[in-house]
């Protein structure tokens, strides 16, 4: 589950080999560079936590400071390699989910309704997207706040950076939680520069509770590698 403008933007060229991700969430940012081995596995080359300075209690304050830590980084990474996929935490989005018959005609104005109702704005303040699972019967959605999408996307460009994509938090973890390398009983015990990841599906383990490893120290980092693993699946 991903948000989009009306129409994508971008689309991920065929086979990349290096790939950025960003956790954003109150008050922390995590930035995670990913690139692919000749083993073809994933490594983590860059892991940064920023934390916003004291007094920038406002959000968007928070998020001019991304714009700072990206602008930062730019030099360092080659013009065609700054394209971020930005998982949102907190109270960044918000998600939810309504059961019943599915019509591809009415479920998107449901939807929107849906969204819109959760975060108390008008439908047309709101950016979202939704999947029906596979049971046919339960729609899950995602939605943040459109000024907000377009304050990062505004922010990233300015930096000379790209942002298509942002999605919930907790998505992009356990997209990278089941396809770690390492302990199977303790696979993120090391610290995120070592972790690895693997880019097949045969050999992915089972997703932990998120209940309970979104408090985890290492659900930020592992949902900003989770963003920046979309692109090399």
């Amino acid at each position: 589950m991903l948000w989009l403008p009306t129409k994508p933007m971008f689309r991920w060229s065929a086979q990349p080999l290096h790939a950025w991700g960003a956790l954003l969430d109150e008050q922390d940012i995590v930035l995670v560079g990913l690139a692919v081995q000749h083993s073809g596995d994933v490594r983590v080359v860059h892991c940064e936590q920023m934390q916003a300075p004291q007094g920038q209690a406002l959000q968007a304050q928070r998020d001019d400071w991304l714009a700072q830590g990206l602008r930062a980084l730019a030099p360092r990474v080659p013009p065609r390699q700054r394209t971020l996929a930005l998982a949102l935490g907190g109270q960044r989005c918000r998600e939810g989910h309504w059961e019943g018959v599915h019509d591809p005609a009415s479920d998107p104005a449901r939807t929107a309704k849906e969204a819109a109702l959760a975060w108390g704005v008008d439908e047309a303040a709101v950016n979202f997207d939704y999947r029906i699972d596979s049971d046919g019967w339960r729609l899950s959605w995602a939605a943040c706040l459109h000024h907000d999408l377009q304050r990062w996307q505004s922010h990233a460009r300015q930096a000379g950076w790209r942002i298509p994509v942002v999605e919930p938090a907790r998505q992009a973890a356990l997209r990278a939680v089941v396809r770690q390398c390492g302990d199977v009983l303790q696979p993120w015990a090391d610290a995120p520069r070592d972790w690895r990841f693997r880019r097949d599906t045969e050999t992915v383990r089972s997703a932990p509770d998120w209940a309970i490893f979104h408090s985890d120290p290492v659900a930020r980092p592992m949902a900003a590698c989770g963003a920046a693993l979309r692109g090399l699946l």
